[in-house]
């Protein structure tokens, strides 16, 4: 029900927008009554009766005729065809204005009569105050067409009463009146909206009206509007298609592959970009561009079934030297700890005294006790439990939350410098943005990010031009090695844990200082702090926890540098060459350092000391070092051939391209072996034995078995190489039919030995019908109305397997003495690309001048050959084999609809909606799961479901002993040992953890000079698993609602299970999360962000040299609704893997809590 309704709110919203338009246009109603009277009076008497203003010129309009008019309640277009009627005046409705000129008599037959002349001038662009080259200079009405030349100048010969037409892609259009003078200059403005009319594919620009695939253009209105320094945010709900989940990944159009890659491809100024899009600075975007169909992104060949992201980074102007600034600060609220799921001190006091109580008789020294257990061991009961009533007045969780965690703070800077000449045009722009406690939300966390782009466009002649860019990105951050996980309450470390926060620990005294607390220690050691002939060589086991968070520390730096550059040569008219490449080079620094004061350290120290002899260490003091560092580099060296030539006055435009190009990706990483006895300011380690650490030298000889982390030392290499050959074409006649098609073909260093399967290429091919261009179709109202069409096919690749052996190292064996090897790649030279067929059936609509536009695409991905697990005969040595045997299919529907709701003088209206729709099923996967728990694994692909299916065993509440039952396939109750004799069949499918249905509404107005938008978003139909009380997890605020007495089991509502410190029968605790009982709707409303921007009067900054100054206020995600039940932010609900207990938890992200950002811009 919560989604029909919010479907029918965004729905209801974007009727009620665009049939106010509509309306308004219908509902004016004129009445005139004019004897002998004059034009001008009709004007004023319309204007008193319409929210309608006249513009004109007197010298051309002659408004002093004489008139008789009588109509009554009429609309406004037949009143004005009443009052010209016989009259030499032509009108125009433009937003509330009426435009009236002269009425155009090219084709009067008088006009053979009328004197030809010859008409010169100069065309400048006035923003820049440059020449325009290249501008289309047309008669109106007429065929006689020029363009003007490189400084700007034209010359035509034409009616001395003609009409000019002065066309350039992404200015205004301008019409002038000729008038017999033989001398107009025109004075160009650039526009906005046709700019974003361009549609860059990467290896060309073309106009949209052009184009047949299917594809949004992201107004760069929004990238500047936006205040968030990460490009993902700002491109959430600005595409139909386009998808963001929890954990920031993006995808266009579903998941569409098993085991490659499943991100979209992004390409930077023609050229592939390796890197992530938060690593673009997103104020120096001049045009983003998302290919989504086959038609649109084949020509990327393997590496586009994915999508495609196209950005376009801003380029100089001529002979105008801008000098740019924008500075945004930002914090964004606390996360209150309520959302991870912890009961209060109390209750998980209750928690560990329940847990003592059945598991006394196994636990260890006391040492090795908490101090509750401390208390119940040594006392009796009465005595005990008042010295435990007094913690419960301690709460370690709130202490963290308001200590340990921090608001984030981000500042960014951003500084652009752009100008040129005639033959050189530059722009240049620095980034920079610097957070705290962004990511952690903790003490000690920062994160830097600098990022410089400079581009460059030299034109030394007519037939020659060099385009430049470059870019260097450098990063550097630092963050506590610790997690929260590490440092909340948990009943899973309540023994023998080295560091251990309980709930009920007092990390502050009483003036707010942070100070020791009590942490297990093994027995062991403890003895030889009780030795005085050992204790002076012991170090100390305090642990300060909040002094400890910044002596564990990770340190990242990355440096990459990447430089491109594109000759161009024209060669003759409609021909020309380009070749030019790519080059990135990166290097990533990571270390680990936990330092010799850190309780991490001494702890370990302590535990390798000599049982014997205490000044003995086996393990070095001195910090611990783990580092890691990574080399990239990749090129891309591209040729390619251009044709674009128009035929016949137009009617037959041909565009053609035809190219290769070479690639290669090398990535060489080296993890050191873990150096001990680190000393930073002299660089220098002490040498351990790893033979002897691993094999178990030392055991009989140290005081505790606990390891430090440590890794012999890895390396890795990556060394992808491709040769390429592609082509594109298309053909337009009459403007009104486009058909076009591409092909490409990859080869590759790595994938499929077999020649049969080497050479396979993709195309595609797509046409459109532009039926509003059509003589049959006469209606004035609609101004665009295409139908689209493509089908072709895409590739995809996964270099994780291929034609040779691949081994893989493991770890050390003490059994085997010496290293085991695993095979992670069999030999396989069968292996190929996967393929992605893709149809796609779309129209374009715009109506009333363009007010209202609407794009909607139907598209069908099969997704065939993917490389996937394939079920085997055991005696190869191999329960699966990776084969090219998976397919996908992914059906939906996307739809972009916007409106130009009031435009006047003063106020203005826009709303956009984007809505998308995505159905996924896995039509084939053979792979085959031992165990019935393989299935609850997030990650599980299974033959019939969604990507992301969530499945969950059937409950049947809790039996006589609160213990919880499940249905199995026939009906029959099961519980305990039983689960794991079942299969799939026993389990339920509840639904796809990725939200079929997204939905995205933004309003933006302008007022006078303030500037405000606001923007829903929605995402429904999803899944997800509540963290929950599973019979064992006590620190779960859910603990003090579990079956506790007989009878229990009958309340309604009861899904929480008796509490069992030994996990009840079998695994049925382990299993208890994924009941259908814990699984929930993920759907939500968000108001994602609301912004004020004020633009100050120029006249009040130019004494001090500033111009387009603009003040901005911006808050993120503040306001939200949930599916009933859920009282929890969906999207901060991540599936996380520890790699400790080889299981999947449910863990809250330290995001979507509520922003708010100031921000400056102006200009020099």
């Amino acid at each position: 029900m919560k989604k029909t309704w919010i479907l029918k709110t965004f729905l209801c919203l974007m009727i009620f927008s665009c049939g106010n338009l509509i309306l308004q246009a219908q509902s004016v109603k004129i009445t005139l009554d004019i004897k002998e009277g004059k034009v001008e009076q009709a004007l004023a008497e319309i204007q008193k009766q319409s929210p309608y203003k006249f513009m004109y010129n007197t010298k051309l309009v002659n408004v002093e005729q004489k008139i008789t008019i009588k109509c009554k309640d009429v609309t406004l277009n037949y009143a004005l065809d009443e009052l010209f009627a016989g009259k030499k005046i032509s009108y125009k409705i433009v937003d509330n204005q009426i435009i009236l000129s002269p009425k155009n008599i090219l084709n009067d037959p008088e006009n053979d009569k009328i004197k030809q002349i010859i008409v010169k001038g100069f065309i400048n662009d006035i923003s820049v105050g440059t020449a325009m080259p290249g501008v289309i200079v047309q008669v109106k009405g007429g065929k006689e067409t020029v363009l003007s030349d490189e400084k700007g100048n034209y010359e035509i010969t034409v009616p001395g009463n003609a009409v000019l037409t002065f066309y350039c892609l992404g200015m205004k259009t301008v019409e002038v009146s000729v008038n017999n003078r033989i001398v107009i200059n025109v004075n160009m403005e650039p526009d906005i909206v046709s700019l974003n009319d361009i549609v860059v594919t990467g290896y060309q620009t073309i106009s949209k009206e052009r184009a047949t695939g299917s594809f949004t253009i992201i107004d760069t209105k929004i990238t500047e509007s936006k205040l968030q320094p990460d490009l993902k945010k700002i491109l959430e709900g600005q595409a139909a298609g386009l998808t963001f989940d929890n954990n920031g990944n993006v995808s266009i159009r579903g998941t569409a592959t098993i085991n490659a890659n499943v991100k979209p491809l992004i390409v930077v100024d023609g050229f592939q970009f390796d890197g992530n899009l938060e690593d673009i600075n997103p104020i120096n975007i001049d045009n983003i561009t998302i290919l989504k169909d086959a038609v649109s992104t084949s020509i990327y060949g393997t590496r586009a079934a994915n999508g495609v992201i196209v950005i376009t980074t801003k380029r100089g102007q001529k002979d105008a030297f801008k000098v740019s600034y924008r500075g945004v600060f930002s914090a964004r609220a606390k996360t209150n700890f309520d959302t991870f799921n912890f009961g209060s001190t109390s209750d998980i006091i209750d928690g560990e005294i329940a847990n003592y109580d059945q598991t006394w008789f196994y636990l260890g020294p006391e040492s090795e006790m908490s101090p509750v257990q401390d208390l119940l061991y040594n006392n009796d009961r009465a005595t005990a439990i008042t010295a435990i009533d007094k913690l419960r007045s301690f709460d370690a969780v709130r202490q963290l939350e308001k200590y340990i965690q921090r608001m984030s703070i981000t500042q960014s800077h951003n500084l652009g410098i752009s100008g040129g000449s005639e033959k050189s045009q530059f722009n240049a722009a620095i980034n920079y943005v610097g957070s705290y406690a962004d990511k952690k939300a903790m003490i000690h966390e920062k994160n830097e990010k600098l990022i410089f782009d400079m581009k460059n466009t030299w034109t030394p002649a007519k037939w020659i031009s060099f385009d430049m860019s470059a870019n260097v990105l450098y990063t550097n951050s630092q963050s506590p090695l610790d997690e929260w996980s590490d440092l909340l309450p948990s009943d899973e470390k309540m023994i023998n844990y080295d560091k251990m926060i309980y709930a009920y620990s007092n990390l502050f005294d009483a003036s707010g200082k942070s100070q020791n607390i009590r942490t297990p220690v093994p027995s062991s050691v403890l003895a030889a702090f009780n030795d005085p002939s050992r204790a002076a060589n012991m170090l100390s086991s305090e642990y300060n926890p909040v002094a400890d968070l910044g002596r564990e520390m990770s340190f990242t730096n990355s440096l990459n540098v990447r430089l491109s550059g594109n000759f161009t040569f024209k060669l003759f008219d409609g021909f020309s060459v380009n070749v030019g490449g790519a080059w990135r080079r990166g290097n990533t620094n990571a270390k680990e350092i936990r330092e010799k004061e850190s309780f991490y350290v001494r702890y370990r120290v302590n535990s390798w000391t000599d049982i014997n002899n205490s000044m003995k260490k086996y393990l070095p003091y001195g910090d611990i070092l783990n580092e890691a560092r990574s080399i990239t580099d990749n090129w891309t060296i591209r040729y390619q051939a251009n044709y674009n030539k128009s035929f016949n006055d137009n009617k037959h435009r041909i565009t053609a391209l035809l190219g290769g190009e070479i690639i290669r990706d090398q990535i060489n990483g080296n993890a050191y072996p873990t150096r001990f006895g680190y000393n930073r300011q002299a660089g220098s380690y002490e040498s351990i034995n790893y033979l002897d650490f691993r094999s178990g030298v030392y055991n009989n000889s140290i005081l505790s078995y606990t390891y430090p982390s440590m890794t012999d030392g890895k390396m890795s290499l990556r060394d992808n190489r491709y040769t390429s050959w592609y082509g594109n074409a298309s053909y337009e006649f009459n403007s009104r039919y486009i058909i076009s098609g591409s092909a490409r073909l990859d080869l590759t260093n790595f994938f499929g030995t077999d020649p049969k399967f080497r050479y396979k290429p993709i195309w595609s091919a797509g046409a459109t019908w532009k039926i509003a261009n059509e003589g049959f179709f006469d209606n004035s109202t609609v101004n665009i109305l295409n139908l689209r069409a493509s089908y072709g096919i895409n590739g995809n690749i996964a270099l994780g397997e291929g034609p040779y052996l691949i081994l893989s190292p493991g770890s050390y064996s003490a059994i085997a003495g010496g290293t085991y090897y695993s095979i992670s790649s069999p030999v396989n030279d069968q292996l190929r690309w996967e393929k992605t067929a893709t149809t796609n059936i779309g129209f374009d609509l715009a109506i009333l001048k363009d007010r209202f536009g609407a794009s909607v695409d139907l598209y069908n991905k099969l997704s065939t050959d993917l490389l996937a697990s394939d079920a085997v005969n055991p005696t190869t040595g191999f329960a699966n084999l990776t084969k090219n045997v998976g397919s996908i299919r992914n059906r939906g529907i996307e739809a972009s609809l916007r409106s130009l709701v009031v435009k006047n003088n003063n106020f203005s209206w826009n709303v956009n909606l984007n809505f998308s729709y995505n159905n996924n099923k896995i039509l084939t996967y053979n792979k085959s799961y031992p165990y019935v728990y393989d299935f609850l694994d997030p990650r599980t692909y299974k033959e019939g479901f969604p990507v992301g299916a969530m499945f969950a065993f059937k409950s049947a509440g809790l039996d006589a002993e609160g213990y919880p039952q499940v249905y199995d396939r026939n009906g029959d109750i099961q519980s305990g040992n039983a689960l794991f004799t079942f299969g799939d069949a026993d389990l339920k499918f509840m639904g796809n953890s990725i939200s079929p249905y997204e939905l995205a509404l933004t309003n933006s107005y302008s007022f006078y000079n303030f500037d405000v938008s606001f923007m829903f978003v929605s995402k429904l139909g999803g899944k997800m698993r509540m963290d929950s009380f599973t019979g064992m997890n006590y620190t779960n605020r859910h603990f003090a609602e579990r079956w506790q007495n007989p009878g229990d089991e009958n309340k309604e509502g009861m899904v929480y299970p008796v509490y069992d410190a030994m996990g009840g029968s079998g695994w049925q605790f382990y299993l208890y999360p994924y009941y259908d009982v814990h699984v929930v709707s993920t759907n939500f409303l968000k108001l994602r962000d609301l912004s004020v921007a004020y633009n100050v009067p120029d006249k009040l900054t130019k004494k001090i040299g500033m111009h387009n100054t603009k003040i901005y206020l911006q808050g993120r995600n503040l306001f939200r609704l949930t599916a009933k039940g859920v009282d929890i932010d969906p999207e901060t609900q991540q599936t996380a893997y520890d790699p400790d207990t080889y299981e999947y938890y449910i863990a809250t992200a330290m995001t979507g809590r509520p922003e708010i950002y100031f921000g400056l811009s102006f200009n020099f």
